[in-house]
């Protein structure tokens, strides 16, 4: 008896000594000190990519009443905290002799996402259709590069005719075709397919869905296969229909297959090519087969207990990968009524998902509102990027009044 009492203080003692396992946190990286003058940093929509020295990049608007409505473009040092503002799109677009005097660039709706050396993103200039009345005052949507060696920025859109890629609508999806030195864009509102050939730098338009054309609801991200094909839907039907474009015959059809709603964020690949993964809006999870082309439901990011509560998913923007493509991690922002930032896992080879996080009440007090109320309005928006440590970032807006909404959120988990 004397014998298991000291081995069960030791192990008691073993305990005690051991530390405790780190908690997630959370860090708000802020670049106010570091904008234009007169600019307003506000929204950012998906507009967040990572390069090979472990440097975030992230784009926020400026819907600044002192000027025409522009876009920033920030760049974070994972491993240095330097922080940088290396361009603004309508400067970027005035140097190369291709911007209009008093032309909106309001908005970058896509990731940056690289090939061969440069990252790729595209513009897009408003939000809320409105009609044509509303169209004719937009210029159209720019598709630009950054070159990751000389940091030299390009507008593509200069080679085109009327200098953009599409007349009056905006790019808000874009994804690469590297077997045919291309890139393919989805326009708002429509919902049009452009090809820009990345050695002519032309950009060919070929019609959208007619019958979902006039509905003004496009989804946010599209995706291709190596053959050419890209595909993509609309959410003005639920279920939404699945469609494809065959760059090779010029062809679009409607596939067997549907998602809950056409929405979609994410578009994350793995390394090897052969899926990629997408959350739709109401948090329901999906996996893309390439090779087959074949889409793959995954279930909803919640778990069942609270899926069994009657928790629902009203918001979410925002997918991960993790390095080692075992888990995708989600950030929803509203759950139910309430405004939310959780952090949800699911583990892919299992199909197991657990709540890791919640920063909801941390995030909340982050920015007051009008009269200095508490914000409870921010929203995590785009595809998430992981660096080498295994740390998260994805914009964030807290919808405050005072100019300071757009920021870079930063988490951390613990490791298993």
């Amino acid at each position: 008896m004397l014998r298991g009492l000291m081995v069960l203080l030791s192990l008691a003692l073993t305990a005690a000594a051991s530390p405790a396992s780190p908690a997630p946190s959370l860090r708000i990286i802020r670049f106010e000190d570091l904008k234009p003058q007169d600019a307003r940093l506000t929204t950012c929509w998906d507009a967040v990519g990572i390069d090979a020295q472990q440097r975030v990049y992230v784009a926020f608007s400026d819907q600044s009443d002192q000027h025409p409505y522009d876009t920033m473009i920030f760049r974070y040092d994972t491993r240095s905290g330097q922080r940088e503002l290396l361009a603004t799109l309508r400067g970027i677009s005035e140097a190369e002799g291709n911007l209009l005097p008093e032309e909106t660039i309001a908005k970058i709706h896509v990731p940056f996402e690289e090939y061969a050396g440069k990252f790729y993103f595209s513009s897009h200039d408003y939000h809320t259709y409105k009609g044509a009345a509303d169209l004719a005052k937009r210029r159209g949507g720019h598709i630009y590069s950054y070159d990751l060696a000389t940091e030299k920025f390009e507008d593509l859109s200069k080679t085109d005719a009327g200098g953009v890629s599409v007349a009056q609508q905006g790019i808000i999806g874009l994804t690469i075709l590297p077997k045919q030195n291309a890139l393919a864009g989805f326009t708002f509102p429509f919902g049009d397919i452009l090809i820009h050939d990345l050695k002519t730098h032309r950009t060919t338009f070929h019609q959208g869905v007619e019958e979902h054309r006039q509905g003004g609801k496009p989804t946010r991200r599209i995706f291709a296969t190596e053959r050419g094909r890209v595909f993509f839907t609309y959410y003005d039907t639920k279920p939404s229909p699945l469609y494809v474009f065959d760059l090779a015959t010029g062809k679009t059809e409607q596939t067997a297959y549907q998602f809950h709603f056409g929405m979609l964020y994410g578009a994350l690949p793995t390394r090897d090519g052969s899926k990629l993964y997408l959350v739709d809006l109401f948090g329901n999870l999906y996996a893309f087969h390439t090779a087959e082309e074949r889409l793959e439901e995954l279930g909803s990011l919640l778990p069942p207990e609270q899926i069994a509560a009657g928790l629902k998913v009203q918001t979410c923007y925002t997918l991960v990968l993790s390095r080692d493509e075992k888990k995708l991690y989600t950030f929803p922002s509203r759950l139910g009524k309430e405004p939310a930032l959780r952090v949800y896992e699911l583990e892919l080879a299992t199909g197991a998902r657990r709540q890791v996080a919640d920063f909801t009440a941390e995030l909340n007090g982050s920015s007051k509102g009008k009269k200095g109320e508490t914000n409870r309005n921010g929203r995590v928006t785009g595809s998430g990027v992981m660096d080498a440590e295994g740390r998260m970032y994805f914009g964030y807006h807290e919808s405050g009044d005072d100019g300071r909404n757009g920021v870079l959120l930063q988490v951390t988990l613990p490791s298993p």
